[in-house]
């Protein structure tokens, strides 16, 4: 897996980079607990906890599950900018996969059915040239 670090751009200290990710953790749905998120990326929730509050940096390997889990863009720790365009950013991401994923599941579906109707079409042409020659010969 991939990992992004925070890039050394003066204004993209350790502190606001771990602000962005408070910021985050407070904006997820109230429905959704530490314990849900812990369970959704396999990091134990004691460090999902110790994560929102800022009193563990993050781990290089956690960004892009903790990310996912929370619906950010995984560039908005890094870069910073609107957290609400970050969340959308990732919704629209994930709508294109879905539609990517759809559309590669019907070019499936298309190609099967094309398998199966070219024997199809063989043995319909078999049977229209045997009533063609049956006719021929009771002719």
């Amino acid at each position: 897996m991939t990992t992004i670090e925070p890039s050394n751009n003066p204004a993209n200290t350790a502190a606001s980079v771990r602000e962005r990710f408070i910021l985050a953790f407070a904006s997820r749905p109230k429905s959704r607990t530490l314990d849900d998120i812990a369970e959704e990326t396999g990091i134990n929730p004691a460090t999902v906890r110790s994560y929102a509050t800022g009193r563990r940096k993050v781990r290089g390997e956690h960004w892009a599950p903790l990310a996912a889990a929370l619906g950010i863009d995984l560039l908005y720790f890094h870069r910073g900018g609107d957290l609400a365009a970050a969340k959308a950013r990732t919704t629209l991401e994930q709508a294109v996969a879905e539609q990517a994923r759809e559309l590669a599941a019907l070019r499936d579906a298309v190609a099967a059915l094309e398998t199966r109707l070219v024997p199809l079409e063989k043995a319909d042409q078999a049977d229209a040239q045997a009533r063609r020659q049956g006719r021929e010969m009771g002719a």
